[in-house]
């Protein structure tokens, strides 16, 4: 597997006892979450309601504190899509496209795909369907692959990592932060791949886990641990 960088840089110009506390409240998170009823996600604003439901997307495909759910993951992701196009549109486009989750249906595909919200993307459309054709046929690869996943989450690393503002927007349309990278690695670091350890760390050493937003300097020694975990297992 290989994405194309030098087309994607024509947009941008097994669990540690040290990582449970930081995972911790993710995980509550995600309880509190899979156990919102519609009624209380309609009593939310728009845009909460939005995000929400993306992140119910999100913890529904991979498991992440609930059961692995990737049908009830896709009814989300179109959920968030219709409450303005900012979320889930992408994700379900995908599933549409991959036959993840439900039968594969190009239509359908396309028809989610125009509901993304471009306002304020300074990007052109044919390069939106590029770079996202790009990204996700890696993410297929890595899906089903698991020896694909430390070269995925290092592609997304670079994607992701100080990028600007316009940037950052366009990969979350298409369904892609640096949280999101965090926690995805954290969970397929879980097969004690050194490979996936020594990605922890990159994204540790440049918090895409967040954690360290107001105490930057404790990121470093954060990402020692992954590093060190990965020489071990080499």
């Amino acid at each position: 597997m290989e994405i194309k960088f030098l087309s994607l840089c024509i947009l941008a110009g097994v669990l540690f006892v040290s990582q449970v506390n930081a995972s911790e409240n993710n995980g509550k998170d995600d309880v509190k979450y899979a156990a919102l009823t519609q009624k209380d996600l309609d009593a939310l604003p728009v845009e909460k309601r939005a995000s929400v439901l993306d992140e119910l997307g999100f913890i529904h495909e991979y498991g992440i504190g609930v059961p692995m759910n990737r049908e009830r993951a896709l009814q989300y992701y179109k959920q968030a899509c219709e409450l303005g196009g900012n979320y889930g549109c992408y994700n379900v486009k995908y599933a549409y496209q991959y036959g993840d989750g439900v039968a594969k249906d190009s239509a359908q595909a396309n028809k989610y795909a125009k509901k993304m919200n471009l306002d304020n993307l300074l990007i052109e459309q044919e390069y939106i369907d590029k770079f996202s054709q790009e990204i996700y046929a890696a993410k297929a690869l890595a899906d089903t692959d698991k020896s694909q996943r430390p070269e995925f989450i290092n592609a997304l690393f670079n994607l992701l990592n100080n990028r600007p503002e316009s940037d950052a927007l366009f990969f979350s349309r298409i369904g892609f932060n640096q949280e999101k990278t965090f926690r995805l690695a954290t969970l397929w670091g879980q097969d004690g791949d050194p490979q996936m350890d020594y990605q922890l760390g990159l994204l540790a050493l440049n918090d895409f886990s967040g954690h360290y937003v107001d105490e930057p300097y404790k990121a470093r020694p954060a990402s020692l641990k992954w590093f060190r975990a990965a020489a071990r297992r080499r």
